[in-house]
């Protein structure tokens, strides 16, 4: 099975990852994993986001453990100086209910003097969860903050909102976020969406 930049082998519910190419991030990616037995793992099921919202109803508390479970696993790629260019929801690995960033091909050093990143990869200008920068920009490579993908994080939460609970089916982003003001993720949300990407922050509240 194919997930972002790994393979992920099964056998009878015991797991084994290998990177899909070499890459010199691939170490770190397990290491952040912080699996018992790093590239081995036992589980009932393994998804990608996408597949786990269409038979898990996404509430605060899902919410709550995606954002947490992220949270660990970004802290361990920051102390090494690595952040990431931009998520889609597709970058998301559901291993029962914990999960995990798991497209290394979209790890960037940043420089700690100005926190930025120089991204020289293509990507879809259609993708539904990009930012307001990866939206405007016309040239390639370009400059970006190292914290400029919490913005598609949370367009990733909201939609899960959206694609899981009948009520918000037809509301927009504004509108989700506002209708969770009185949970702990909408203050999440809040920092993430920042307009000054250098303000973006990611708090678990």
């Amino acid at each position: 099975m194919i997930f972002g930049s790994i393979n992920i082998e099964n056998t009878n519910n015991n797991f084994k990852i290998s990177p899909l190419n070499e890459s010199p991030f691939f170490s770190i990616f397990i290491d952040s994993l912080q699996l018992p037995f790093r590239d081995y793992f036992f589980a009932n099921s393994v998804s990608y986001l996408s597949q786990f919202i269409q038979n898990t109803s996404f509430t605060p508390v899902t919410a709550h453990i995606l954002l947490s479970s992220l949270y660990n696993q970004l802290h361990i790629l920051d102390q090494n100086n690595i952040t990431i260019s931009f998520l889609d929801i597709n970058d998301i690995l559901v291993i029962d209910n914990s999960f995990f960033i798991c497209n290394f091909d979209k790890f960037y050093k940043y420089n700690y003097h100005n926190n930025t990143i120089l991204i020289s990869d293509v990507y879809d200008k259609n993708n539904p969860y990009l930012t307001p920068l990866f939206k405007s920009n016309t040239s390639i490579p370009f400059t970006s903050h190292k914290n400029d993908f919490f913005y598609n994080l949370a367009l990733i939460v909201l939609d899960c909102f959206r694609k899981t609970n009948f009520l918000l089916y037809s509301h927009n982003d504004k509108q989700i976020l506002n209708y969770y003001h009185y949970t702990k993720i909408y203050n999440t949300l809040v920092f993430f969406l920042n307009t000054d990407v250098s303000k973006r922050q990611f708090i678990i509240f």
